[in-house]
């Protein structure tokens, strides 16, 4: 008997190491072509039976389904059942059955379902339940697409009338401890967020560009903590991310990982004691790391050198461990994410090149071999070591690929091409099954000089002409990110 085995929505979704223990069913599911509707066989969860509507949305291509109800034996609702929606494909000629996954919110948890679909038989036999947890902020299914606005040009309305939806996530850099100006340019885009989309998530980047001990007082955390609250509570939520790329050598808090984690565990302490913000762990993808020849490089002399001298060999280079010494801890974070662009295949940047093949996953995999050389040797898998092993959500907080409007090779046809393959490789997917972890990633929506180039003008945007932007959206429609 051939049966297929649908793990619904399972990419899409951390589960708990345990599963709970169920009684195999099977039964015959019914189908009302006319009315839409598929009910699900009762089935036995932790001793009581339920049974699970879905509701079929007439018209939409691919097939979507949501949630109608839950029920248990009494045929009473269960509270707090929440609707959902997956644009998954729907065959019975390919014995092919994808629904979205059921969320049973009557003990405040979530859960993943599995069914298999026996074609002989028409029949549905429940496979497993697995508990979900899930980290502040982190989406019950798909992935959240955000943007890294230009603040002083663009607008929250502005963003969304070019790609004609709402992001999910608006970027924002700020420095730290909160004062103004800063202060209020961040609450104008908190306002702007919530005008447009109250929901959308808020990342916010701290900047802590007077030092990390000077920074970090009882007065700027209570400051910071109040003006989350004041943010949750007009329904902003807020990720906060904290002194980034911090194993980078081009801030003035790049490679002092002792004092760096104190300031990052007192950041988190405060985070955590508001009702809708968390704290995201981002470092710079370490492929190049240590990063030689920046303002902030450590050196033998320096407190810190010997924490980042991973391997003991008295020198820091690429042999060492760009990211371990740098971790805050599983108990303060929440998310881990890192920066991740395509500069081009050959160091130095100044031409407009399409990115290798599987670049994208390569890299995040510490598996990069390209024009650039080999990284395979010597970076880190980050990915697994620190969201898939750890459980924690992922985010790309920043990515785009290099286009340099003003060389002799530059074209509108050329700006697609760079642009396009380097965020299909993001967009696929293989991406999606290799990385189900992925639960953000953030466009670097700038056009501005990059000093790495000795400040030649990059166009890292995918609003600067329409053709650009429908290309964009297109693709973006076709993946499992935003739209929810």
């Amino acid at each position: 008997m051939k049966t297929i085995i649908v793990a619904v929505l399972s990419n899409y979704l951390i589960t708990a190491a345990h599963a709970i223990d169920i009684l195999d069913c099977e039964g015959k599911a019914t189908y009302n072509l006319q009315s839409g509707l598929l009910t699900l066989p009762f089935v036995n969860f932790e001793g009581n039976s339920v049974s699970a509507s879905l509701n079929l949305i007439s018209g939409s291509n691919p097939i979507q389904f949501s949630l109608r109800n839950l029920t248990d034996t009494q045929q009473t609702e269960w509270p707090n059942s929440r609707p959902c929606h997956s644009e998954q494909n729907l065959s019975f000629g390919d014995t092919i059955l994808s629904i979205p996954v059921l969320t049973l919110d009557k003990e405040k948890l979530n859960f993943r379902v599995e069914l298999s679909y026996l074609p002989e038989t028409g029949n549905f036999r429940l496979n497993n339940v697995q508990p979900i947890q899930l980290a502040r902020l982190e989406p019950l299914f798909g992935s959240y697409f955000g943007v890294n606005l230009d603040w002083g040009v663009d607008t929250v309305a502005g963003i969304t009338e070019k790609l004609g939806f709402s992001p999910n996530v608006f970027v924002h850099f700020t420095h730290f401890p909160l004062v103004e100006p800063w202060t209020g340019w961040l609450d104008e885009a908190v306002v702007q967020i919530k005008d447009q989309n109250s929901g959308a998530i808020l990342l916010l980047t701290l900047e802590p560009h007077d030092g990390l001990k000077s920074s970090i007082t009882a007065d700027a955390l209570d400051v910071l903590k109040q003006r989350l609250q004041v943010y949750n509570d007009l329904g902003v939520p807020v990720l906060v991310r904290f002194a980034h790329e911090m194993n980078g050598s081009w801030y003035p808090w790049g490679q002092q990982p002792q004092a760096y984690i104190e300031a990052f565990r007192a950041v988190a302490n405060v985070v955590h004691q508001t009702t809708k913000s968390a704290m995201l762990w981002a470092p710079n993808y370490g492929g190049d790391y240590p990063y030689s020849g920046g303002q902030y490089q450590s050196t033998p002399d320096l407190l810190d050198f010997s924490l980042l001298d991973t391997n003991k060999d008295g020198k820091l280079d690429q042999k060492d461990d760009p990211y371990a010494p740098y971790y805050p801890g599983d108990d303060v974070v929440d998310w881990v994410g890192v920066s991740l662009y395509h500069w081009g295949n050959l160091y130095p940047w100044y031409e407009n090149e399409i990115s290798d093949n599987n670049k994208f996953v390569s890299q995040l995999t510490g598996r990069f071999i390209g024009d650039g050389g080999d990284n395979e040797q010597s970076t880190p898998n980050f990915y697994y070591l620190y969201s898939e092993s750890k459980n924690k959500p992922f985010a790309i907080t920043e990515t785009a690929a290099l286009y340099l409007p003003n060389e002799s090779d530059s074209s509108p046809e050329l700006e697609r091409l760079v642009k396009q393959l380097w965020w299909r490789q993001i967009f696929s997917p293989e991406v999606n099954q290799i990385f189900p972890n992925i639960k953000m990633v953030n466009w670097f929506e700038w056009r501005k000089s990059e000093s790495e180039l000795g400040g030649k003008i990059v166009n890292w945007r995918i609003t600067g002409n329409e053709a650009l932007t429908e290309s964009f959206v297109e693709d973006l429609r076709r993946s499992y990110f935003g739209f929810y």
